[in-house]
């Protein structure tokens, strides 16, 4: 139902990177048990009856008219998304997504045909998605490759399975980490070292043998150890957002032999993911938020920028 109410904010992202031939994805998910209900008023739907530690709260299993409900929402979304003119739909299967938990022993103990193969829903949504796409359109996932549960969660080992299995359906693959129990592996602060995924990254591309290409995701801040990730095997992309939020003009300021303002990996004022809905600002760059105040912002501000 979300996902209706981004149509004119994605028509107006397209309308301003279009000038600059920047490609724009739209991020669909569903957070299942990791939600609240706290502003709905709804039970909160999950694959099985497990509750959030964060949040205590207890979700009712999904039915199969639940299901069917989430797949033909992922098909409205992408229709609107299409219709707002995006080049492209990045589904999350990352630490906060239904769709994840549905691929986690964690959280899946369902007994019919989606407890037995737990990437059923996964790739029923892909197939979804790609049909609503139509030729032309990318189709990108964010998969959490390793929840740093061993005893039942999703390993690097199993991950590398699941991306084989995806990889020929897709145009782009984001490798990230993290899932119920460990939050902070996804986004930590600087005290983790910058490049924490490239080893897993590096995993998951050779898993999936050149089938689609896969982005490094992990406080990767600096252009030249981003450069180091390409040149040594490690992906075929690399995913700067926090740097690029940072120095907006991070791509052109390297392009011409400058330093970019730093990155420091604080979170101080970039998180995304709070149930305020804050705007997304930067401690190091005060226009960060408050861009569309600006009249005339600086030429080449979203070139080369991923949305």
């Amino acid at each position: 139902p979300l996902a209706a109410d981004c149509a004119a904010g994605w028509a107006e992202t397209v309308a301003a990177c279009r000038p600059y031939g920047t490609l724009v994805l739209a991020g669909l998910g569903h957070t299942g048990l990791q939600g609240s209900s706290a502003w709905t008023r709804s039970p909160l739907n999950a694959p099985s009856r497990v509750p959030d530690p964060a949040t205590r709260e207890m979700p009712a299993e999904m039915s199969a008219a639940d299901i069917a409900a989430v797949l033909d929402g992922f098909r409205r979304a992408t229709a609107t998304a299409v219709a707002a003119g995006v080049d492209g739909i990045e589904l999350d299967a990352g630490p906060t997504s239904l769709l994840r938990q549905f691929l986690s022993g964690l959280t899946n103990l369902r007994s019919d045909r989606y407890g037995t193969d737990r990437t059923l829903l996964l790739r029923r949504v892909i197939a979804t998605v790609r049909g609503e796409l139509g030729a032309g359109r990318i189709l990108a996932l964010r998969l959490s490759c390793d929840e740093s549960a061993p005893w039942a969660g999703i390993t690097p080992d199993l991950a590398a399975g699941h991306a084989a299995e995806f990889a020929p359906h897709l145009d782009l693959l984001t490798v990230v980490r993290g899932g119920l129990f460990t939050p902070g592996t996804y986004r930590p602060d600087a005290h983790t070292p910058p490049g924490f995924n490239a080893e897993l990254c590096r995993r998951i591309r050779d898993a999936v043998a050149g089938a689609v290409p896969i982005v490094l995701q992990g406080s990767i801040v600096d252009a030249e150890h981003a450069q180091g990730m390409l040149d040594d095997g490690v992906c075929d992309a690399v995913e700067m957002t926090r740097a690029q939020i940072a120095d907006p003009d991070l791509v052109a300021t390297v392009r011409d032999g400058r330093t970019p303002r730093p990155c420091v990996l604080c979170n101080q004022a970039c998180l995304v993911r709070d149930f305020h809905n804050p705007v997304v600002g930067c401690i190091g760059n005060p226009e960060a938020g408050h861009e569309s105040e600006n009249s005339a912002p600086p030429s080449g501000r979203i070139r080369d920028v991923l949305v």
